[in-house]
């Protein structure tokens, strides 16, 4: 697939991602294949992106609707995602038909470190970083602990309100469906 000289922009779940221009990124769970996979109970993350031979495993929580309460467990969901997006590319990659899934999982395969990033915004009370900070900070000792267990080589916890610099992209909210939070 070639890649173009704009940055690529992704929408998941309310949110806009951007990545750099010479990044591959796909939604991974719009794939024919992952949609059959989950017949199976296999849960995937929501955005598969390759800097190079970096591979990214992103998965995406918003907990700013009415009534969404973030689960105790979301670092080992988060985890379990991971596992179901490299188990499918890893049998998407050996796949005998050919399909842009498989051929997004053939240079996945390349990859020489895989890291897993949760993106997660969350009520904030209109005090913004301040009140997130706290947040994640537990939530990226949780997600250490499922990329260790995985043998992934980092993970990173993100928000839009509070970026992390380590990741190279960035996410801002879709203005249209905005009214539909309750983040402030």
């Amino acid at each position: 697939m070639p890649f173009t000289t704009a940055p690529t922009e992704v929408l998941v779940d309310g949110t806009w991602f951007m990545f750099p221009a010479d990044w591959r990124t796909e939604v991974f769970d719009e794939l024919p294949q992952y949609k059959k996979a989950t017949q199976l109970g296999l849960e995937g993350c929501d955005v598969v992106a390759l800097d190079g031979l970096d591979l990214w495993l992103i998965e995406m929580k918003d907990y700013t609707y009415p009534g969404a309460h973030q689960p105790d467990d979301l670092a080992n969901t988060v985890g379990r995602k991971a596992a179901g997006t490299m188990a499918l590319l890893y049998a998407l990659a050996r796949a005998t038909s050919d399909s842009p899934a498989r051929d997004l999982a053939v240079v996945c395969s390349a990859a020489n470190r895989i890291h897993l990033a949760l993106h997660i915004d969350i009520k904030d009370a209109g005090r913004g970083a301040k009140q997130v900070q706290p947040v994640l900070m537990p939530l990226q000792d949780k997600l250490r602990r499922a990329q260790k267990a995985l043998g992934i080589h980092k993970a990173y916890v993100t928000s839009t309100l509070a970026p992390n610099s380590a990741t190279p992209w960035t996410a801002r909210r879709e203005p249209t469906t905005r009214s539909l939070h309750e983040d402030r």
